[in-house]
């Protein structure tokens, strides 16, 4: 057995062993051309392999659609595709065009070329341009016609990204404005109806793909597997057995039952069959006795949820010692070359792949005979309101499942073994849930803002997202300085769209430009760096050496710095390939990240972000080490203010700025120190919130980012510190209220009035008797021996006086802390959604609050700041009120709860929902 890791592969070839002029679109290609003269979109429907990604774009280029001087546009949602795929083509036109192949050096850029970030090979003869789908919207910035463009194909449309879905409705809108343009979506076999019914019902040409029958063979875990040992190594060990059994040509019995032929399930059945409107159960397999003489040969392809389970896989592998396997991992985090290792023949063994859903639709690998499936994939999600991205394992859609089964049946009839109960399947979604329903939208808000679309709750998309989604982009982007309440740009919103970054890295880098000119090259260097994948690697069987040779950049400031150290290590490196080697560095994405960082800079200076000198921009002076490092903190700072946090008292806790918890990741440098203020630039939930790329962060940092915040945290707000010439001590501001003068006590920096609730509620009745500067004190109200109210101006206490009910409640048997679903704890939520808001009658002066996970998960816990009680509340509820399992007559009550909790939003200044 070999284990493959990487090997160097011809550049930018997208290799197959099926001939372009046997691939079975070739048949479409009169109807499709025909249904383009007639309709201005068609939506071009095959399984992956039947050639839509090269040969559409070479039929039309070859049409009378694309008149002389225009092109043919191809997105594609990864950059490796669209490299390889514009490589694959380029080749088939020179064979086409000389009648024999010339070599790679100077096909591209030429008729054909490719665009991705940072690197873009077309030149103005090009017809045929591949690009990721960032790189078309990048473009519409400049040209919101995209007049350079006949025809516009959007591949692997099925996959619906965010980019993607985003893509689909521009181009929807700019049919209005052009009647001269064409539209091709291309979907695999899963719900490519949708796309019919988004562009008015045009036409849908399906591609006639022979598949050869899959045998679909179930074997189920077996609970008392699972309850015996950790499910993930339970898993493994099944996958292994398989993989020997497969190879071997031994019976496939049920996992946990030695060598017997167990209980099996097959299904013949070619994917051509597949039928997304019929009935689940009209596809339930037959239980029949497990054939034998099952063929030997044939290449394996196996699909795990993600890169950790993999290598997991890997080892047991290699304990069994298979003789005969060569192992050959796929993943998104591999370099292109590695990726492409797949594709090679291995002569005299056989390939086994292991593989995330990067393998479900994106490339076809020739030779393979059986599919095993375990079942999983990793499902990213984003909540606005508590800023927490999730990360979780959950099973893979029906949809999803047929087309790894359909790997199988390409070349060859194959054999689909699925890790999985048959019975649970049918339980299973029929597709996947689109990213636009789950994934951060701050950037697909931002680019709409910027084209002019203010009114983004009504722009046209596949999927309308849900509307808190919505909101939560709009008001970060506002908490950003990005965009004003009337969604305009600002001016530092403008500065930030030129950049091919993420909205908070484009921040960052502005916020550089402003108040640290001197560290622009070190902070866009931060920038390519959170652009790009992590370059550390952890090779199999060197984890631990890998770890110490990282921590050979650790810094006490925390890991953004350590990575702008490792970065600029590299570059300082006689020998980057040796210096990469020796400190378990992926060199490639090292490379990219300088590359990246260079044309950053070209575009801050052209859009005047870099300070001259005699006319010439200059990248900062040299600095001494480290010399900048406090500065290019406070700009991270300030773009992630929602991941701004506290150390709590006792372990490793910190509370975000949006009251959630989240502990350091162990893999942090900080993890042992735990800093009492950090930010990170993502708080990941696996298993418990997690920050990483964590740093440390100064208490008058988050003063000057976030008053508000500051007050709350008691850091106080610069500005209400007054101090004499004479004395150091802070003086007490002059106040009076209803003619008396108020006891004020200094905590934590602020001056600060500590008032009876009474008093507060007395003052409401005659707001002119208390003057603007007195409304602008902090307040703690006191009742019952309670103090609460910490952080809330004495106005904004006034105006919730009327509105706040401070009866305090008690709603025992509520798991506070514990994630509640509302398939099984609706009653609980429900009794919950009574309480938001109001005085936790077990607490001291905290509110009850819901938070909301952003992936159907829902937990109360009492907070002291009022603001933050109901503005997550509010959100949660919308979210809650949008869940499948919950019935009208429960929306209706928790309509009741969220309109209560409205009345609170305003007086406290929260943006209203629906704007």
């Amino acid at each position: 057995m070999t284990i493959s890791k990487s090997s160097p592969a011809s550049a930018g070839e997208a290799r197959s062993a099926t001939p372009a002029k046997v691939l079975p679109v070739h048949g479409i290609r009169g109807r499709l051309i025909e249904a383009l003269t007639t309709h201005r979109v068609v939506v071009v429907e095959g399984p992956t392999g039947c050639g839509k990604t090269t040969q559409v774009p070479q039929m039309l280029a070859d049409s009378a659609l694309v008149p002389v001087g225009m092109r043919v546009g191809v997105t594609q949602p990864r950059r490796i595709a669209a490299v390889s795929v514009a490589w694959r083509i380029a080749k088939e036109r020179a064979k086409t065009l000389d009648g024999s192949s010339r070599a790679q050096v100077g096909l591209i850029p030429g008729e054909v070329g490719y665009a991705i970030r940072f690197d873009d090979q077309t030149v103005p003869e090009t017809r045929i341009r591949i690009m990721t789908d960032g790189i078309l919207l990048q473009e519409a910035r400049s040209d919101p016609n995209l007049s350079s463009y006949a025809v516009i194909m959007v591949d692997e449309a099925h996959e619906r990204t965010l980019n993607i879905d985003f893509t689909l409705g521009l181009l929807r809108e700019l049919l209005d404005r052009r009647d001269d343009l064409r539209v091709v979506i291309s979907s695999a076999t899963l719900n490519a109806r949708a796309f019919t019914r988004f562009f008015g019902d045009c036409p849908r040409i399906e591609v006639e793909a022979m598949n050869y029958p899959v045998e679909v063979l179930w074997r189920p875990i077996l609970r008392g597997e699972r309850d015996r040992r950790d499910e993930d190594e339970a898993r493994t060990d099944a996958f292994v057995d398989t993989i020997e059994r497969i190879h071997l040509g031994l019976p496939l019995g049920d996992p946990g039952r030695g060598n017997g032929p167990g209980r099996s399930w097959r299904e013949t059945r070619s994917q051509d069959d597949y039928d997304p409107d019929r009935d689940v159960q009209d596809l339930a397999p037959t239980p029949v006795q497990p054939a034998a003489g099952k063929p030997t040969e044939g290449d394996i392809l196996a699909f795990f949820s993600g890169e950790n389970e993999i290598k997991a896989a890997m080892v047991g592998i290699e304990k069994k010692s298979i003789k005969g396997l060569e192992v050959l991992p796929l993943y998104g985090r591999m370099t292109r070359e590695e990726q492409e290792r797949v594709f090679d023949a291995f002569p005299g063994r056989r390939k086994l792949i292991l593989a995330t859903n990067i393998a479900e639709t994106s490339i076809t690998i020739d030779g393979v005979r059986y599919v095993i499936d375990l079942g999983l994939h990793k499902v990213p999600s984003y909540d606005p309101r508590s800023g927490l991205s999730a990360l979780r394992e959950e099973p893979i859609s029906q949809a999803s499942a047929r087309q790894r089964l359909g790997r199988a049946g390409r070349t060859a009839p194959g054999v689909c073994v699925r890790l999985y109960d048959e019975r649970r399947f049918r339980d299973r979604p029929l597709f996947p849930t689109e990213e636009i329903l789950r994934m951060d939208l701050i950037e697909v808000v931002l680019r709409l803002i910027d084209l002019g679309v203010r009114d983004v709750e009504r722009f046209p998309l596949v999927t309308p997202p849900p509307k808190w989604l919505l909101i939560g982009a709009i008001r970060e982007l506002e908490a950003l300085g990005a965009i004003d309440r009337q969604r305009h740009l600002t001016e530092i919103g403008r500065r930030m769209v030129p950049f091919p970054l993420a909205p908070r890295i484009a921040r960052m880098v502005v916020e550089a430009a402003d108040k640290f000119p001197d560290a622009m090259d070190e902070a866009l260097l931060v920038g390519a760096i959170l652009s790009a994948r992590h370059p550390q690697i952890l090779p199999p069987g060197e984890e631990a050496a890998a770890r110490e040779a990282h921590k050979n950049f650790a810094d006490p400031l925390g890991d953004v710095i350590a990575m702008l150290r490792m970065a600029e290590a590299y570059e300082r490196a006689r020998d980057g390939a040796a210096f990469c080697e020796r400190n378990f560095l992926d060199e490639t994405i090292l490379s990219e990240v300088l590359k990246v960082r260079d044309q950053l800079f070209d575009i801050a200076v052209s859009f005047g972000l870099v300070k001259k000198e005699d006319g010439k921009a200059v990248r900062g002076k040299r600095a001494k080490p480290g010399e900048n490092h406090l500065g290019i903190l406070q700009c991270v700072a300030t773009a992630f203010p929602r991941q701004l946090s506290r150390a709590e008292r006792g372990g490793n806790i910190y509370e975000t700025a949006t009251g959630a918890s989240a502990s350091i990741h162990p893999g942090s440098a900080l993890f042992a120190r735990k800093p009492p203020y950090v930010v990170a630039t993502e708080i990941v939930v696996t298993g418990r919130p997690w920050m990483r790329a964590v740093s440390v962060v100064e208490p008058a940092w988050i003063a000057a980012i976030d008053p508000e915040l500051s007050d709350r945290w008691g850091l106080g707000r610069v500005r209400k510190v007054e101090r004499t010439r004479e004395d150091s001590s802070p003086r007490a501001p002059d106040v009076t209220i209803a003619g008396e003068r108020p006891p004020l006590a200094y905590r934590r920096g602020v001056w600060t009035l500590e008032l009876p609730w009474e008093r507060v509620q007395l003052l409401a009745t005659a707001p002119d008797s208390v003057g603007p500067v007195e409304k602008d004190l902090a307040l703690v109200a006191t009742r019952d021996g309670r103090r609460f109210l910490g952080g809330t101006t004495l106005g904004n206490a006034m105006r919730l006086a009327p509105l706040l009910d401070l009866t305090p409640v008690t709603l025992r048997g509520l798991p506070f802390g514990q994630v509640m679903e509302p398939e099984r704890d609706l009653g609980l939520l429900l009794r919950a959604s009574t309480g938001l808001a109001r005085i936790d009658g077990q607490g001291k002066g905290t509110f009850l609050a819901l938070f909301s996970n952003g992936v159907g998960g829902f937990w109360v816990d009492p907070i002291k700041d009022i603001r933050t009680c109901v503005d997550q509340s509010r959100l949660a509820l919308m979210a809650l009120m949008d869940h499948d399992a919950v019935s009208d007559d429960d929306r209706k009550t928790f309509g009741v709860e969220l309109e209560r909790l409205e009345t609170l939003a305003e007086p406290l200044g929260l943006m209203a929902p629906t704007a």
